[in-house]
């Protein structure tokens, strides 16, 4: 049984992490044409890249759960101290983005800037896209 357990996780998690790398990859593509075509319909706009962001947030989540399964103790605990420094600088940089926003619209709202209020959750997407990219890449080894 033991064999069978070292044979299987030997040859048979190299596919696995390939496998999900490749799903991944086609899940990015796939969200960012569902983001583009709701913007270009025109329609709230504002929305869509909310909700790009809210799915690239929940896409970094499964994809660190999926590196993490892969790592031994040691390994698991250097990638969570990685995690929060990387949400430090995650929330320094939302920060930064929310100070631009406010500075180029004082006084006025999410939905009476919609335009901007929309680039800054952009920025705020593709800074986490970076992310789910970088785990994925050690997916892939």
């Amino acid at each position: 049984m033991k064999m069978l357990f070292l044979f299987t996780f030997i040859f048979v998690s190299p596919f696995i992490s390939k496998n999900l790398h490749a799903q991944t990859a086609k899940t990015i593509v796939r969200l960012e044409e569902a983001e583009q075509a709701c913007l270009d319909s025109g329609v709230y706009m504002l929305g869509c890249s909310k909700k790009f962001y809210l799915q690239m947030d929940s896409l970094l989540n499964v994809v660190y759960l999926q590196l993490r399964s892969t790592l031994n103790n040691t390994q698991k605990d250097s990638l969570r101290k990685e995690q929060r420094l990387w949400l430090i600088k995650r929330d320094a940089f939302f920060k930064k983005t929310l100070a631009g926003f406010k500075k180029k619209n004082p006084g006025r709202s999410e939905d009476t800037a919609q335009d901007d209020a929309m680039f800054m959750y952009q920025y705020n997407s593709e800074f986490v896209k970076k992310r789910i990219l970088d785990l994925m890449g050690r997916l892939k080894k």
